[in-house]
């Protein structure tokens, strides 16, 4: 199994830097409507090539994000100083080490929640409460949802505009997806990463003793909808409270 950086770090050298796309746009337009408007500080783990982090800063919110892959940290540097509005601090490194002045009262974590054990992901939440965020906060996160994964066909499909081929396998048994990619038929390069996916009373009990408690969820961008099956991953709105 490759490990984050540099799974992570290889996915940024086939795709580049993405710039700010609609999806990073739909979910500065979902900050603003859940945590309100801005300003606020928001910190964001996991910021990729800084996509989702120039979204919000355009919106005007003040946005300190992290990001593990040297290339994608630099992507998202990059894109900052290009958007130009001050807005956003980029630092480079792992999120679970990274020392960072809070509070913040906006915690993101887009698309990537899950990666580790499940004791990762809870000292990644206790941390999120105990260093980061302002009391009351709320945390943003995508969370896997089993059920969708689980019924993957497990083939191999070719993504014609990179070279690139990918398998993404579901395994019951810990709920988990194993992610692979790779450039060559023969698999010689291939990186994969293994991946969490939490059903929300699974959530609600990774939640328990972390200062954490699970407020709603919502699908595909619907804060009415319950149409857990139809969406790969759903957003939990988590509120911070006292243990």
């Amino acid at each position: 199994m490759s490990s984050a950086a540099e799974f992570f770090d290889r996915q940024a050298e086939r795709f580049g830097p993405t710039g700010i796309l609609p999806h990073h746009e739909a979910r500065a337009e979902t900050l603003r409507r859940i945590a309100g408007p801005p300003p606020q500080t928001v910190l964001e783990l996991g910021c990729g090539a800084g996509g989702s982090a120039s979204a919000c800063a355009r919106l005007g919110y003040n946005v300190t994000a992290v990001e593990i892959s040297p290339r994608r940290a630099a992507f998202a540097r990059d894109l900052a100083n290009a958007e130009g509005q001050g807005l956003v601090v980029i630092h480079e490194g792992d999120f679970y080490t990274e020392l960072l002045k809070g509070p913040y009262d906006v915690v993101t974590y887009w698309n990537g929640f899950g990666v580790g054990t499940d004791s990762d992901q809870r000292k990644l939440l206790q941390r999120v409460v105990k260093e980061w965020l302002s009391p009351g906060g709320l945390m943003l996160v995508d969370v896997f949802n089993p059920g969708w994964w689980a019924r993957l066909s497990a083939e191999t499909t070719r993504i014609e505009e990179y070279d690139a081929y990918q398998r993404t396998v579901y395994v019951g048994i810990g709920g988990r997806f194993v992610d692979r990619w790779w450039s060559m038929p023969d698999e010689s390069d291939a990186i994969e990463q293994s991946v969490r996916c939490y059903s929300p009373p699974d959530l609600s009990l990774l939640l328990a003793g972390t200062g954490l408690m699970l407020e709603r969820i919502e699908v595909g961008g619907n804060p009415s909808a319950q149409d857990f099956d139809s969406a790969y991953s759903y957003l939990a709105i988590l509120r911070s409270v006292s243990c």
